[in-house]
């Protein structure tokens, strides 16, 4: 019969180890999105693309309390529009109201919104777009 012993926990010695250790985690995150089966998102100007074409836009909601404020202006948003042609992904780009509720309005907005998707070489493919909602005072 034969005994196992207990091992200490391996230890990082040096620098060496250190970026050995970064490079294999580097490779591990770079594996794991590969793997996961996230399409490519093809951006809006790379050459070749089709782009995406709203079927359905909703407009967001201009808060009360942003009009009592007067604020006015632009929201612009990033969203990658998916092969399916809906919406996912969105990010603020240029930010006009963080407190009062418009640029999460916009957010909102636009994961309602539908495209006819953007095409590559005749397939569906997932497009980054960016989207602007205009909030103004009559």
């Amino acid at each position: 019969m034969r005994a196992l012993a207990a091992r200490a926990p391996a230890r990082v010695n040096g620098w060496r180890d250190c970026v050995v250790l970064g490079v294999l985690l580097a490779a591990s995150l770079v594996g794991a999105s590969c793997l996961s089966g996230e399409p490519r998102v093809f951006s809006s100007e790379e050459e070749g693309v089709t782009l995406p074409s709203v079927i359905r836009e909703v407009q967001p909601v201009y808060t009360q309390a942003a009009m009592e404020a007067g604020i006015e202006g632009d929201v612009h948003l990033t969203a990658v529009v998916r092969p399916g042609g809906a919406v996912d992904r969105i990010d603020i780009v240029d930010s006009l109201d963080a407190e009062l509720g418009l640029d999460e309005s916009a957010v909102e907005a636009a994961g309602q919104w539908r495209f006819e998707p953007g095409t590559v070489d005749g397939e569906p493919v997932a497009v980054r777009v960016t989207l602007q909602f205009r909030f103004a005072l009559d």
